[in-house]
């Protein structure tokens, strides 16, 4: 029922612990104006019937008391805490209206839709000091053939079309890190693309990308969103938040010795973030440190940058690593006041390793769209093979790759390395056999090729898998064989949630639930 000029703009509802959170951008307000912007009871903006009042039932205060405000352009950021409320469970939001009001009547409504996408919250350019203050919410998704970015920017130049593309990088946390145009191993750069501003400086973005994905062949999560003007990179924000890291260490630039291999993950914590892997080819028996650095490349010592600690009182870059006889050593370590994306963002930095005198490896700490399987031996497994190891399984466009290090295998062997249908190494009978359930024959003839002192390095594509859709690998057994024995055992990432179908008891004749 309202005549005017509608706002616009993109808003996302997250859970928190004590209630949810309402992010976003909204434009063609009002502009230098306080207003409402509420949740309603509704489930549909066709009427205004159908919006609904103020959602609180069974609370005992009305607690949609809270606002906006606008600046000059008529725009206005979005960041609320509700308590009380979530997405799907007690005082469930999902579905409902959401209302935004001018300081005299109800202007704008949504309908609180759940995503399956993530959300980019942007900001300036890391080093940008001219005058467009960019901001925006942009939520990417998957599409059958690539993804879609919609969404709301503003602080834009005003009537201006100009670059909005997806960098490499992983962090706007400095220009090094955001990277070039995303498109590697593509024939050419798709990233032609461009937003269109109005004359406050807002523009609605709705861009459908082929070729790319959320999290399989060509994956986007944790990527830089890059916003220019017609001469500048002028805004920039991190696509979704990252849930792991990884990265395969090589080389530390300009050593000339024999370089260190190895498979890292970085995970978050409550306090901060956990490091954890294999890494093989140390110089055996010694302690000696492995660092978070500054930089974002491993190309030239210059890119790699000293310990990251900026902010911080003290280096708390003491950490080390203790290799075994064979030159390897198990990672396993928890760093408070870090994080994978976001306060001390780790995410695109360099991870270095020390000998006893020298920087030795390198690695870059990229986004993973992948699971995690840290290798232990087989159950009931007594014989001279200590198997360890750190692997990470991805989707690909046909398949799964399985990437990673494994160590404690006997030394200058090829042998088994195969996914097996069970979903437990407690006990053998947890771990199954071969998974190819209603394949027409068994594709697990694969293997590892260990080196003299019993190391493997991973990269083992399969195709007819997937992570969680047809034939899903995730939580299922990885299994290491000697050219005799079964040896070694992991389960595929963190399962979220079992589920059965109840039948018979084995050997009730009665009727079965």
């Amino acid at each position: 029922g309202f005549s005017g000029a509608a706002p616009k703009g993109s808003v996302v509802v997250t859970q928190t612990e004590a209630g949810i959170r309402i992010a976003g951008t909204i434009t063609g307000l009002p502009a230098n104006v306080t207003a409402g912007i509420h949740i309603h009871s509704g489930f549909s903006c066709a009427a205004a019937a159908e919006v609904g009042g103020h959602y609180y039932e069974g609370m005992t205060n009305d607690p949609w008391i809270t606002t906006y405000t606008s600046d000059t352009d008529g725009v206005a950021s979005i960041l609320m805490d509700m308590e009380g409320f979530s997405l799907s469970e007690d005082m469930p939001v999902a579905g409902r209206t959401l209302v935004v009001h001018s300081p005299t009547s109800k202007i704008g409504c949504g309908l609180l839709e759940v995503s399956t996408g993530v959300v980019t919250h942007m900001g300036e350019y890391p080093g940008y000091s001219g005058a467009h203050a960019v901001k925006g919410t942009i939520v990417t998704k998957s599409t059958l053939d690539g993804i879609i970015l919609t969404g709301t920017l503003a602080g834009l130049p005003a009537s201006t079309e100009a670059g909005f593309h997806i960098h490499s990088g992983f962090s706007c946390a400095s220009a090094a890190g955001v990277g070039g145009h995303y498109y590697e191993g593509m024939d050419s750069d798709p990233w032609t693309t461009t937003y269109t501003s109005d004359s406050s400086g807002a523009a609605q973005i709705s861009l459908p990308m082929t070729g790319f994905s959320l999290t399989s062949s060509m994956p986007v999560l944790g990527r830089t969103l890059v916003v220019h003007s017609a001469s500048s990179k002028i805004g920039c924000g991190v696509q979704g938040a990252a849930k792991m890291l990884e990265t395969l260490i090589g080389h530390y630039p300009g050593f000339s010795g024999a370089a260190p291999k190895g498979s890292v993950v970085v995970t978050q914590t409550e306090a901060g973030i956990r490091i954890a892997g294999t890494i093989t080819g140390l110089p055996a028996n010694v302690t000696a440190g492995i660092h978070i650095h500054s930089g974002f490349s491993c190309a030239a010592a210059a890119e790699v940058g000293g310990h990251y600690y900026e902010g911080m009182t003290n280096d708390p870059w003491i950490t080390t690593y203790t290799s075994d006889t064979d030159g390897v050593a198990s990672i396993l370590m928890d760093m408070e006041g870090f994080s994978l994306s976001e306060d001390m963002p780790v995410a695109g930095r360099t991870l270095v390793v020390h000998s006893p005198t020298s920087k030795i490896g390198c690695g870059l700490l990229e986004v993973s769209t992948g699971v995690v399987t840290h290798m232990g031996e087989y159950p009931g497994y007594s014989g001279a093979h200590a198997v360890k190891g750190t692997i990470v399984t991805k989707s690909t466009l046909d398949g799964i790759i399985l990437t990673g290090t494994l160590a404690g295998l006997p030394a200058s062997t090829e042998a088994g390395f195969h996914i097996h249908s069970g979903f437990s190494c407690a006990s053998a009978a947890g771990v199954g056999g071969h998974y190819y359930e209603g394949m027409d024959s068994d594709p697990w003839t694969t293997t590892y090729t260990s080196d003299s002192s019993g190391a493997a390095q991973i990269s083992l594509p399969m195709t007819g898998f997937s992570l969680t859709s047809s034939m899903p690998v995730l939580g299922r057994t990885l299994v290491v064989h000697s050219a005799s024995s079964k040896i070694g055992c992991g389960v595929q990432g963190a399962a979220k949630m079992l589920e059965t179908l109840i039948g018979h008891y084995p050997g009730f004749s009665g009727a079965a639930p």
